[in-house]
């Protein structure tokens, strides 16, 4: 069943004409690499295919960002970054300073409590030190599941 019915049998709600309990998952977005990117710089640069602006439903609801796949630093004596902003401040971050050939971080996963409107989420990697490469693969991304406050 899709829903809760009142007592007369009537549906309401804010999605659609169904109502949702707490905890409830409203919405998935992707957002996924398009390329494998490699960073060779110190600075954080976005990964094509992982900016995403997303719109809350409600401002009551929560976001879940789940990250999907791996960083790797791609050379000798690297070490790399990667973190998810919203509307450029960071707001997740893992970095990894000790490295050895063919190590992996994971993306991470972050909450972020309502707000309203849009919000541009981007996905950032760089190399930690002497820029040494950094990469990722094709599909790594972050999925966003809004979830009924």
């Amino acid at each position: 069943m899709s829903g809760i019915i009142n007592s007369v049998g009537a549906r309401s709600g804010i999605v659609g004409s169904d109502v949702y309990p707490a905890g409830h998952i409203l919405k998935t977005t992707f957002a996924l690499c398009s390329s494998s990117p490699q960073i060779s710089s110190s600075t954080y640069s976005d990964v094509v295919g992982c900016s995403l602006a997303y719109t809350m439903l409600s401002s009551s609801n929560t976001l879940m960002i789940l990250g999907m796949g791996t960083v790797n630093r791609g050379s000798q004596d690297g070490q790399s970054g990667v973190q998810i902003t919203k509307d450029g401040a960071m707001i997740a971050q893992v970095e990894n300073r000790d490295h050895n050939d063919n190590d992996r971080s994971p993306i991470p996963n972050v909450r972020v409590v309502g707000y309203s409107g849009s919000a541009t989420f981007n996905l950032q990697i760089r190399s930690v030190s002497s820029n040494n490469k950094t990469t990722m693969s094709i599909g790594d991304g972050y999925a966003i599941m809004e979830i009924q406050g």
